[in-house]
């Protein structure tokens, strides 16, 4: 371990374990690219011919929503604000349950492969393809900015020019994707689920070593007032409470369970038992592992601060300076990054970069939770345009000039394939704007919450109100193809 602040090149050891992460995700796709006759339909490519278990799936899913933005930035909040950030795990106590035993014996109950399908059968077409168009943008937006993310942060410590980490990041995800489809997908997200796992792990078991145990990270961050936990206040414009983090980021988190990227993954599932499993395994997995990030941030918390309290005895005197104090007050020690959220990196950097292989391993953490999260958006955004854009716009042109399609299932997945690549090139290249347009960043923030909620609102009304339909001049509420839940 080193007691300096400056950070430490990689080493050789940390390009083997780091190469191979990448080798063995791009394995996956050429293994499942012959695996079992290869992807030669649509049900292998997109859905893995309904076939998977609710283990890897699971495993598949946590990983996908929780991307390299997660690993850094749960830390960088809690060292910032503490631990109040913590409530946010108990959303999914009741969010994913609901979804589990309400929501998805409906996806599964109909013949669908993507989710917008209900829409056009519970309403109209137009509707259906306007949340899939908004689905699309808002896929494409995300995936970009979590390629930037931690090319950012491993730019900033090791110099890597953040199109270098982009380029691989993108390249990687979109080649295993493309070859091996949803198997390939799921089971590069189980090794990637380990890599995150053990990453977080590591950096929490040698940071507590490093301030000097688990009971002066609890020390120091209580006389910091990081431990303040338990906020039940009713004021909206508190910034984190109780019931601002359990229901209002519980009903996001819902919404997030209803989108194509996690009804894909039920809808792969070998029966509806595995399809609920999937969301309750997710469960203990989120209170196993953001645990461990929150951790971190008071772990970061405790070795960057340990100088500024009274607390004796002193635990490393050789700890990097903290900073001076003014009027009587500490001033928060600030290591040498551009961003908050860099600050894991660098802490792992600069103190156990002479660990072999230990900086490649956090490195291979941060590029596992963006292959995910890419490599799962792509598949979801193929499914949404072959489903409710290529194969509605057929039907129509086929009623309209009275010749029936030619195109075959094997056609399709030849299309769904190119389209993996087109829309894997095109986040890539949007990631490279992605820091010169903010506004888009945004926007796709604001479409996520402003017809996040309408779309689960939407799909709520569809299964529990029967009256609620499409609008017609003639009659007002159509007889619904797809019968609601009693």
């Amino acid at each position: 371990m080193s007691d300096s602040t400056e950070v430490i090149p990689f080493g050789v050891a940390d390009y083997v374990v780091f190469s191979a992460m990448l080798a063995v995700s791009a394995a996956t796709g050429i293994y499942h690219c012959f695996a079992g006759g290869g992807q030669q339909s649509t049900s292998k490519f997109l859905v893995a011919d309904r076939s998977m278990g609710c283990v890897p799936i699971a495993m598949s899913m946590f990983v996908t929503f929780t991307s390299s933005i997660a690993v850094m930035g749960f830390p960088a909040e809690i060292y910032l604000h503490g631990i109040k950030y913590a409530f946010y795990i108990n959303t999914y106590l009741w969010a994913y349950p609901i979804c589990a035993y309400f929501f998805i014996p409906v996806f599964r109950s109909i013949d669908i492969t993507s989710v917008y399908e209900y829409m056009g059968m519970r309403y109209h077409l137009s509707l259906r393809i306007t949340c899939t168009v908004i689905f699309i943008l808002q896929t494409l937006l995300y995936m970009a900015t979590t390629m930037v993310g931690p090319a950012l942060a491993i730019e900033a410590v090791q110099g890597l020019e953040m199109w270098k980490t982009v380029l691989i990041t993108g390249t990687i995800a979109t080649f295993y994707s493309t070859l091996g489809g949803m198997k390939a997908v799921v089971w590069a997200d189980v090794f990637q689920f380990l890599v995150i796992f053990g990453s977080v792990l590591a950096v929490a078991i040698l940071g507590t070593i490093e301030v000097g145990g688990l009971e002066n990270v609890w020390n120091y961050n209580d006389v910091g007032d990081r431990l303040e936990f338990f906020d039940f206040s009713f004021d909206p414009t508190e910034r984190l409470s109780f019931f601002g983090l359990t229901i209002s980021t519980g009903i996001s988190v819902l919404g997030v369970a209803v989108q194509q990227s996690a009804v894909q993954r039920y809808l792969a599932a070998k029966s509806l038992g595995h399809a609920r499993g999937t969301l309750i395994l997710n469960i203990p997995f989120y209170w196993v592992m953001f645990p461990i990030m929150y951790f971190n941030g008071l772990v970061l918390y405790a070795y960057y601060n340990n100088k500024l309290t009274p607390l004796e005895p002193a635990i490393n005197s050789t700890f990097p300076s903290p900073g001076i104090m003014e009027n009587g007050e500490p001033i928060r020690y600030e290591p040498e990054y551009t961003a908050i959220d860099q600050i894991l990196m660098f802490f792992v950097s600069s103190q156990f970069g002479q660990i072999p292989g230990m900086q490649g391993l956090f490195v291979a953490c941060l590029f596992a939770g963006a292959l995910s999260t890419i490599s799962s958006g792509l598949s979801a955004i193929v499914a949404c345009i072959l489903q409710d854009i290529i194969k509605p716009w057929r039907k129509w042109r086929s009623e309209r000039t009275k010749i029936l399609s030619t195109a075959t299932d094997a056609w399709d997945t030849k299309m769904s394939k190119v389209l993996n690549c087109v829309f894997g090139l095109l986040g890539t290249l949007v990631a490279f704007l992605v820091p010169y347009l903010g506004s888009f960043v945004t926007i796709s923030n604001i479409l996520g919450g402003v017809f996040g909620g309408p779309v689960l609102a939407i799909f709520v009304m569809g299964m529990f109100i029967p009256r609620t339909n499409s609008w017609r001049v003639h009659n007002l509420f159509f007889t619904r193809t797809v019968k609601p839940m009693d």
